[in-house]
Parts: structure tokens; sequence; C-alpha cells
């Protein structure tokens, strides 16, 4: 898997947020637009507002309307609003290199797909 950062363990964190913890080398960035992560509660789409990344965590903030999530996903399936796979990702650690075959390229390791159950917060 190349060493690319992979989801751990995610916690309803704070009130209205969950904290997703990833196994990486080193720290995290957004890439691009959007983030590709989904919550859910038994099932039904819970609306992200906002997310933050700090090291080796991105904690994503859900309307205040809503409960607590069971299920995170990340670049989980297929994005029917566009042409683009979700399986693309949007998450990646912070390390970068010239592409030795297409110089003007750079590599980029980005985060594994993934889905996990929520942990409370101790």
């Amino acid at each position: 898997n190349w060493f690319c950062p992979s989801m751990q363990r995610c916690y309803n964190a704070e009130e209205h947020s969950v904290r997703v913890e990833f196994a990486t080398m080193c720290d995290l960035k957004q890439h691009g637009e959007g983030h590709l992560f989904k919550l859910a509660k038994e099932g039904i789409d819970i609306p992200i507002v906002d997310l933050g990344v700090d090291g080796n965590t991105v904690m994503l903030t859900y309307d205040n309307s809503c409960e607590p999530p069971d299920e995170v996903f990340y670049a989980w399936g297929h994005d029917f609003t566009s042409d683009d796979l979700i399986k693309r990702g949007r998450i990646r650690d912070s390390w970068e290199c010239e592409s030795i075959i297409f110089p003007d390229e750079k590599m980029y390791r980005f985060a594994l797909s993934g889905r996990k159950k929520t942990l409370p917060w101790a």
C-alpha cells in the first residue's frame, strides 16, 4: 500500500464533531476541493459542515440538528453528482516527490478508502 495513510479510529468527540485518526508517516493535508468523508446514523447521511486537519487527525463537524453518527466513510463508493470516482481521495500526507517518469508531475500518498464505526470519546 506504499505507506499510504489509513483510517484507524473514529470517535464521537466534542459536541457535533467526529475525530478521525489516521495511521500515517507524516502530517495530513487536504488536497484540492472537497473532502470525500461521509457520516451516517443507521444508514441515514448526516451533513458535514466543516473539516479541520491537524497532524494525523481530521475533525469533522456535522449539522447540530443531527444525532451523533455511528459510521464514518472516507473515499467510499461513487459520487453520483459528478463523473469523479470518490476513491480518488482528497486527504494525503505531506510527503511528495517529483516523478522520475513524468518530471512535471508530483507523486503523493493519498489516504486509503475506509469505513469505520464510531467509538465514544472517553
